[in-house]
């Protein structure tokens, strides 16, 4: 009898344990369950799956089908319920919509992320035009010390007649490279074969780039901004692309671009046969292969290839930093757009490099192609989504998602618990929690949540400190206390802190 009755209370212990199970799947499932339990900043009651929806319509679905179905697979793997059209989704299912194209101009969209009940993400900025279009990134003042020269026609044909007629050397006829406002046609020409009238760029070819075994290559390089105020920006450092022209550089035939661009259809660095030997037996990244090409076959100088890196960094800083006020001017300027917080983006910035080292920006791309079908390649894509929404504070399986608190972000403990803090008056006390409103609370909550979910993700900007020199910036009046300036400064306060906090 008693052993019937403790196989009974077995019996009836599993089916609550089985029926508990059941019914939080059904949760996790459950279309109904509308709590965003993602982002690290917001509270959450009832635990299911977080929502990707794939900003394309129906009409544009076949045509950009390529270029989003990573992301889909990828999403779908970190346990995100993806829709493949925004067309078929009501805005409140929604926690990020990822686009291809730029997305402001579909109503249905923005009224995803403009939905005060609701904190949803979406892939792009507005503006980012400022920086993704080449005869702006390329012109506009201020132009980054990283861009070859540059001349938009017509509008700069005076200029750049006049800088033709003070090459003194005519032994060898300059060449330039050509780009027309489609972004796909590329081309290199003599000077007197350059059509003065047509939209495009005509910008400086540099004739010493780096070879590798007599082929051109291009670095291609994942940025992401994840906040325009303050400016937050990230690499993905073990993530870059290195891309290898089909064709030998030399003898030189300009009318062949196959010798000198590197495309979608060009070789990766995996695919190059003199560096598999990097890949087959270390598996390096191709950073750390092209870096290993450099030091052990090459013999170049230890610091002339870390400054590749250094001068990487510094071309994104450069650009991204001159550019954030058109972009939050863009989002300032119209109501639609909502507030700052609901954007972010993933671009990839293509360099070349000369003889040497010396790094050339030549392009950022908006949405760059996520679809391949090497696993190399496929890992890479993967992994940049995977740091991107894990920095911005999405995890699945992340049900207590507000655990930021005031303990976290504070900094000048030593001043701020003393009295002399105790009204809040002086400046020595501006960055103490308790003094601090609750939006910018709120900002630097956020802040410390990317710091800590980054992964493989380096911070670009905030520039990296030393401690060293984050003792000396705290040693600056910041006067006025903008957005900006109190991130800088937080961060800065947390490097002197704790050198976690300097990279």
């Amino acid at each position: 009898m008693k052993y019937k009755m403790a196989r009974q209370g077995v019996t009836c212990t599993l089916a609550i344990a089985i029926s508990m199970q059941l019914y939080f799947l059904y949760l996790l499932q459950s279309e109904e369950s509308h709590c965003v339990v993602v982002h690290s900043t917001f509270p959450c009651t009832l635990p299911r799956r977080p929502v990707v929806i794939l900003g394309i319509s129906r009409n544009e679905e076949k045509r950009y089908q390529t270029g989003i179905q990573l992301a889909m697979d990828t999403f779908s793997r970190l346990g995100f319920r993806t829709h493949r059209s925004y067309e078929d989704t009501k805005p409140d299912n929604c926690d990020i919509v990822w686009t291809h194209t730029y997305p402001f101009r579909h109503d249905k969209i923005v009224e995803l992320f403009t939905n005060p009940k609701h904190n949803v993400k979406i892939n792009h900025f507005p503006g980012i035009a400022s920086i993704c279009v080449k005869a702006v990134l390329n012109t506009a003042s201020p132009v980054s010390k990283y861009i070859p020269k540059t001349y938009k026609m017509p509008d700069d044909r005076k200029s750049f007649i006049d800088e033709v007629s003070k090459i003194k050397n005519r032994e060898k006829e300059q060449v330039w490279v050509e780009k027309k406002s489609s972004h796909r046609n590329v081309t290199v020409k003599a000077t007197h074969e350059i059509d003065l009238d047509s939209e495009g760029i005509i910008q400086t070819f540099i004739h010493n780039q780096f070879l590798l075994y007599g082929h051109v290559i291009s670095l291609g390089v994942m940025v992401i901004i994840t906040s325009v105020s303050p400016l937050r920006v990230y690499t993905l450092d073990n993530g870059w692309m290195v891309r290898i022209a089909n064709k030998p550089y030399h003898p030189v035939n300009y009318s062949d671009f196959e010798t000198f661009i590197t495309n979608s259809g060009s070789n990766n660095l995996f695919e190059f046969e003199p560096m598999r030997r990097f890949f087959d037996h270390t598996r390096y990244s191709r950073r750390q292969a092209l870096i290993a090409h450099l030091l052990s076959d090459l013999g170049v100088e230890q610091s002339k290839v870390q400054s590749i890196r250094e001068q990487v960094f510094d071309a994104v800083h450069d650009v991204v930093y001159n550019r954030r006020g058109i972009l939050g001017n863009v989002i300032n300027g119209n109501k639609r757009f909502g507030n700052y917080s609901s954007f972010f983006e993933v671009t990839r910035w293509d360099f070349i490099i000369d003889e040497n080292m010396k790094v050339y920006l030549i392009e950022a791309n908006m949405s760059p192609n996520l679809m391949t079908s090497h696993f190399l390649a496929r890992a890479k894509n993967y992994n940049t989504i995977f740091n991107t929404i894990t920095t911005i504070g999405y995890r699945h399986g992340s049900w207590n998602t507000n655990g930021i608190r005031d303990k976290d972000i504070n900094v000048d403990i030593k001043v701020c618990f003393t009295e002399i803090c105790k009204a809040c008056e002086l400046k020595e006390c501006y960055l103490c929690s308790k003094c601090l409103p609750d939006e910018i609370k709120q900002m630097l909550r956020t802040s410390y949540m990317e710091h800590v979910n980054r992964l493989g993700l380096r911070r670009v900007h905030p520039k990296p400190l030393g401690q060293e020199a984050a003792n000396k910036l705290r040693e600056q009046n910041f006067g006025n206390l903008s957005r900006e300036l109190i991130n800088q400064a937080w961060i800065t306060a947390k490097c002197v802190e704790d050198e976690y906090w300097c990279t």
